[in-house]
Order: C-alpha cells, then structure tokens, then sequence
C-alpha cells in the first residue's frame, strides 16, 4: 500500500482536516453537530461600507507572485539556529503541557489560537512571535500580489505523482502563528492591526486557489480559511470591533478556486502514463503494445499500486509479470464493458489484442466517470451533491462487472466530492459569520435586540451555499440559534448568539 500513497496525494484524497487543537471550528459533537456560542455587541455598517476588507480589492491589486513572498515569509526556516531553538522550545511546552495526566491539553503555542483573549501570556507570545519577526513585512506585499505560482509545472514532468509540495505544507502552520499574532492584536484592542492580519490569511488561502494544480494545494487553503474563520469569529465578538458584512460580502466566492486543479487531476493518468494517451480503436498487433508498454511503464509508474493487482517497479521483467496479471484480471469485465457501454461489436473487440483491449477499456471508464463527476462541480452544490451521490452509488454496483479498470476513477472521484464538501462548508461558514453580522446591524437599530426572523434584517441574510436556502434561525428569548440544515463532511453547524448585555455601572 505504500506504493498508492504517491497517487492517492497527487488526487488529493489526503483530504486536509486540522487536529482539534488546531482549529476549534472543526469538532462535532456525539450527534454530529459543531457548536459554537457567539457573544457579541450591536454594530451598525461601516461608512463607508467598504471601509475594511477582508481580502484585497482588485484595483489594490499588483501584477507579482505571492508565492515569492510566501517563500520569503517561511525563510526562517532555513536560519538553523532559530530552527534548532523553536524545536527545543516546543519539545519543552509539549512536555510541560500535556506531560502525565495531561493527555488532552493542548500545548503552547497552539492553545494560544483558542485561549480567552483575558488569559493570554502577552509578553510570553510576544517573545515566541519575535522568532517569526521577518513574516509580517513580506505578508504585507504578498496580500498585494494578483497571482500566485509556486513554479510545480506538473504538465512539464515525467513523473507528476513524484512532486512534493513541502512548501504548502508549510502554509498551515504560518497562518496558525498568524492567528495567534491577530488574537494579540485583539486582546490588544488593535483591530484595525487584527483586520490586516486576517486579511493576509485570507489571501493566503485564495492563492492556494489560484494557478495549482494538485486539489491537495487547494484543500490546504480550505483549511488556512477555516483556520482564519476562527480568528474572524474572535473578532467579531470584541467590543467596539467593526461590523464586517460588507467586508465579508465583497470576499470572492467561491474564495478558493478548484477548477483548475480539478480539471489537471481528472486527466492525472495521461499525464504519469504517457502510454494511455496512445491508445484508440485502431487495431495494433500485440508486439506494438508490449513495445510501447516497455517504454512507458517504470519509473513514471511508480505510483499505481491498484490493490496488488497492478504494481510497477524500474524491473522490465517484473513490470511485465504486473502487466500480464492486471491484463488477466481486468480482461473480462473490460470486454463486457465495451461491449455493453460503449457498443462495440464483438468482432471489434475481438480483433484487440488483450493489452489494447484493457487499456481502451481503462481510458474508457476513466473518462466517462471523470467526465460524469466533473460537470456536476459547474453547478451550485445543493444541485449538484445528489446527483453526484446517485452517480457514485452507481459506480460501486457497477464495479463488481467492470472490474479492476474501474479502480483508479473509483479513487479520484470520491476525491473530488469530499474536496467539494470541505470547499461548501468554507463557504458557509463565512456565510454564517456574514449572517452575525447582519444581526449586529439590526442590533444597532433597535436596541441590541435579535430579530424575530432573519427577514427583519435591514441588510439581507446570505442563503446557505450547500443548500440554495436561508438558513434555519430560531429564537428563544435573548439567545437565538443558526443553523445549517445538510451534512458536509457528516457534521452540521449551529451557531448559539446572544447580544452581550451592558456592563452595570
């Protein structure tokens, strides 16, 4: 199974979901429902309404990669010393804080991202933040840059599942120290300070979004949005802190943009195997494809690895023994399937010698089940996510006939839907927030007091993107509760609000 770990990457099935510790937005409770309480203060709209941003206007927009300033943010890294150091450092938290009998506590400096803002160490943060000093003059220009390109060019290689993606990786745990560096901003009652700080982080992610071609890239900046939610919602709570709806109204939707990565992994098999992209219903002799197999199965084959069925290594001798086993296997149910789906005669697929007929067979299923899944992303989710269910459903009954040439589509389609669902539910959580903030508005008017209905709001409530309505809102005296109604990722979300009652005198 190592083998498919390569592939499984390249298709993004390492879906990224961060540890509890590191984003508290992410936790469902025993019925699957993630609940967060909101305490906030009435705030009318700012003037003018596009006073703040929360991501950078077009116009303020300049024509340079921000993926150089992202590189030079995370130089320090490279400062040995400093590397050696912050290692210690967080060695020591990690003991102290979650030694014997601490198993659940979350140690420094990641319990600073959900820490009341009244309990932070400032001065111990603040010394922890002086190591990452050279970050915020390169974030500032990165937040300006138009494009962002970390130079991968998957297209140019040989080998796309070998390419490792270090520096995204990394991205995370910039904006985790970014986070902690607006929660002091807030505690500091900078929120002009903290606003900008968001603001990076929600560049970051919508970079990760742009001109990447691995969908791994992107869920990386689904995470970094949902990492930032937290900080957004910290805010919004503070006294005196700005209303954001336009802030939020303004944000790209969706932030984080995965049509380019999705169109690149749905033709992820002719780029890592060169030798599919010769393969059509001309009749060849056998000799001709065990030639053209030799050239191309190897190294770039490196990371296919269907279940034992199919394995490569740079051994030709032993990559032929791997071709003759898949061909076995998958020969019946690709004769059935070009037969029976694709309307071939039987003379027709007779005339194949048995590699050509698997690997037309193999393209085939890849590209009718891509293709089924791929156009369903063009549409809003709440009209998509059934039909995809229904497709998907299909696809596991169909497998036992079609067999092993069904197996890698029936890796990246799952993929696709799952990447989906995490991109909905960014999307909706800022829809939440922008809600909350609708709700301050209201609050503003009329004497921080909560709307009956979301119909009373002045400024209008977004709908819910995964389900094309408004969201569920009930009131029960002073408190009332937001919700989502669909499940992404088997969780739905509410939100318990309340207006902060004045302090008495």
């Amino acid at each position: 199974m190592k083998k498919i770990v390569g592939l499984l990457g390249a298709l993004g099935l390492c879906l990224i979901v961060p540890p509890a510790s590191f984003a508290v937005n992410y936790e469902p409770n025993e019925d699957g429902v993630i609940v967060t309480e909101l305490t906030f203060h009435s705030a009318p709209e700012p003037r003018p309404a596009l006073k703040y941003r929360l991501t950078t206007d077009e116009f303020d927009q300049v024509d340079r990669n921000a993926a150089i300033y992202y590189l030079k943010a995370m130089g320090f890294l490279e400062q040995g010393q400093g590397v050696k150091y912050l290692i210690e450092l967080k060695e020591k938290w990690e003991k102290e804080d979650c030694g014997s009998g601490k198993a659940d506590e979350v140690p420094r400096p990641y319990c600073w991202m959900s820490m009341p803002l009244e309990k932070l160490p400032l001065e111990e943060i603040k010394e922890f933040l002086s190591w990452y000093g050279c970050q915020p003059r390169y974030l500032r220009e990165a937040v300006r840059c138009r494009h962002c390109d970390f130079g991968h060019r998957p297209k140019e290689t040989e080998n796309p599942v070998s390419i490792l993606l270090p520096e995204i990786q990394s991205l995370r745990e910039l904006v985790r120290v970014q986070v902690i560096r607006a929660r002091v901003a807030l505690a500091e009652r900078r929120y002009d300070d903290a606003i900008e700080i968001i603001r990076q982080s929600y560049m970051l992610a919508k970079h990760l979004g742009q001109g990447q071609d691995f969908v791994v890239s992107n869920l990386i900046g689904i995470a970094i949005a949902g990492i930032t939610w937290d900080a957004t919602k910290d805010l919004i709570q503070q006294p005196d802190s700005p209303n954001l709806y336009w802030a939020i109204a303004s944000m790209p939707k969706p932030l984080v943009d995965m049509r380019r990565s999705l169109g690149f992994e749905s033709n992820l098999i002719y780029l890592q195997l060169p030798f599919f992209k010769e393969v059509d219903e001309t009749p060849r002799p056998a000799e001709y494809w065990n030639e053209l197999r030799a050239r191309n199965f190897g190294r770039d084959a490196w990371g296919l690895d269907t279940f034992g069925i199919w394995r490569f290594s740079d051994n030709p001798s032993r990559n032929e023994v791997a071709t003759t086993a898949y061909v076995i296997a998958a020969y019946p149910g690709a004769r059935k399937y070009l037969i029976e789906r694709c309307g071939m005669s039987e003379t027709q697929v007779e005339s194949y010698p048995a590699l050509q007929l698997v690997a037309l067979a193999t393209t085939r299923v890849w590209d009718e089940l891509t293709d089924d899944c791929r156009k369903w992303s063009y549409l809003p989710f709440w009209q998509a996510v059934k039909k995809q269910r229904e497709m998907e459903d299909k696809m596991r009954k169909q497998l036992p006939q079609i067999g092993p040439v069904a197996i890698l589509p029936l890796l990246l389609i799952p993929a696709i839907s799952s990447s989906q669902q995490a991109l909905v539910r960014s999307e909706q959580e800022l829809a939440l927030l922008q809600t909350v903030e609708a709700i301050r508005h209201y609050g503003s008017k009329h004497d921080s007091k909560l709307p009956a209905s979301l119909d009373d709001l002045d400024l209008p409530a977004p709908i819910d993107p995964a389900t094309g309505k408004p969201f569920i809102y009930e009131v029960d005296g002073e408190q009332a509760t937001l919700k989502t109604s669909h499940k992404l990722n088997r969780a739905v979300r509410h939100l318990i609000l309340r207006f902060a009652k004045p302090k008495q005198p």
